[in-house]
């Protein structure tokens, strides 16, 4: 099963059309995607990118969770950051965050310095 979301917003914070083309608009691709597999969750680049791109998007803001109270990112979190941070470049998107959720908390990559 796979699950997306995201919002687009203004300036003020507020939710912005994504037909609108007004230039002063800043927008925020906040994207959550799953494709779960055995024993993990498979990240696809490309369909995230896609999220941020139909929404002409200017920055992202990616999260997931670990179920398993665990705040801290594994290998593989801190690898496809570093791959999403690359390919969002290519298309001038900034990946500003990566959240880690859980029950207990959050733990920011941006503010811990991998982006």
């Amino acid at each position: 099963m796979v699950k997306g979301s995201q919002i687009a917003l203004n300036k003020g914070n507020r939710q912005a059309n994504n037909e609108q083309s007004d230039s002063s608009r800043i927008d925020f691709s906040i994207s959550s995607y799953r494709r779960s597999g055995i024993s993990g969750t498979v990240i696809d680049v490309r369909i995230i990118l896609q999220y941020a791109l139909k929404a002409n998007a200017s920055g992202i803001i990616l999260c997931h969770k670990h179920p398993s109270g665990n705040l801290e990112p594994s290998e593989a979190d801190i690898k496809i950051t570093s791959k999403l941070e690359e390919a969002a470049g290519i298309h001038d998107i900034t990946l500003l965050d990566q959240l880690i959720i859980t029950n207990d908390g959050h733990y920011s990559m941006a503010d811990m310095g991998y982006l």
